[in-house]
């Protein structure tokens, strides 16, 4: 035990570091980072051959998830010129979490966070991180006060004149949860006839059940609280809603203890969207074709899979 606190301390001495670099306003600059890298990255490495045995397990147990892989296996990998690039600005918000949110010592930190170090570091760019209101992100991308939001915007029309979308490199399904107790008398593949199933009313995840699973005993609530606390209760069989929100619930007091995830996600993107792009002004396709280049090396090399499995430790799929 003590052996494996000791390696787990290793690790994070590495990743503290780098965040405390990453959280000033050029969180990467590739010709000023080298050394803050041998020194960080010299003891992480050490940490990481001395420990390989035990953190190598540690994955083994975290790999029962179902990853995820928005990419066509035929996509090129070919790097696109990024000569013209003089460093990217991107921009997101604080309130998205696991995405982007502030941390117990105030610091942006996050999914998407990570995302954006690991573009710049394909890309070798230099790079800016601001903070800023949601609503204020189209424009900031149009008049050009900004090159790159990771803020899940949705590919709306309106949104479409003007920006243009990155691959998708993340999906939040619809999931069903259900009391442990309980699953094994739970049957998806017959459309949870006379199931009673509670839904946040007037969302999609709602409407999805309406028009689905018209068998199911359908049992709306104002708030999720109210629809989790009903489950626990066992005054409904299931809910249904958001795979994200759920999971952090059954990560969690009292959804740990008495519940988890029943048959498999949903994906339609009539009522679940098409998933998580980075957005980009419309006449910035150099941009475009660097950021698709990236978050494919991203796939191919396993660094979605590494943030999926670092943010999500209940998975969504």
């Amino acid at each position: 035990m003590i052996y494996r606190l000791f390696c787990l301390l290793i690790c994070r001495i590495g990743l503290v570091g780098f965040r405390n670099l990453w959280n000033r306003q050029v969180f990467f600059k590739p010709s000023s980072i080298v050394k803050f890298l041998t020194k960080t990255f010299g003891w992480l490495a050490f940490g990481t051959c001395l420990c390989g045995g035990i953190i190598s397990a540690t994955a083994q147990e975290r790999l029962t998830h179902t990853l995820p892989n928005f990419f066509d296996p035929r996509l090129a990998a070919d790097k696109p010129d990024t000569e013209n690039l003089t460093g990217l600005r991107f921009v997101m918000t604080d309130d998205f979490p696991p995405f982007s949110y502030r941390d117990g010592k105030e610091l942006i930190s996050g999914y998407h966070v990570d995302m954006a170090r690991k573009i710049c570091e394909i890309l070798e760019q230099a790079c800016t991180l601001k903070l800023v209101v949601w609503d204020d992100i189209p424009a900031m991308l149009i008049q050009k006060r900004a090159d790159i939001s990771l803020a899940g915007l949705k590919r709306s029309s309106e949104l479409r004149d003007t920006l243009d979308f990155s691959h998708v490199y993340m999906r939040i399904p619809g999931r069903f949860v259900a009391r442990r107790d309980k699953v094994d008398s739970l049957y998806p593949e017959t459309g949870f006839a006379a199931t009673r199933i509670g839904t946040v009313g007037n969302s999609a995840h709602a409407a999805f059940i309406k028009n689905h699973l018209p068998d199911s005993l359908a049992v709306e609530f104002a708030k999720p609280r109210l629809m989790r606390e009903a489950l626990v209760e066992g005054k409904i069989d299931a809910i249904f809603g958001s795979a994200l929100n759920l999971s952090f619930w059954l990560n969690d007091e009292p959804g740990i203890e008495c519940c988890q995830f029943v048959g498999g996600p949903y994906l339609e993107s009539r009522y679940f969207g098409h998933g998580l792009s980075a957005a980009i002004s419309k006449d910035r396709q150099d941009i475009l074709q660097a950021v698709n280049y990236a978050l494919l090396r991203m796939h191919q090399t396993g660094a979605l899979t590494e943030l999926y499995l670092r943010y999500f430790p209940i998975g969504l799929f």
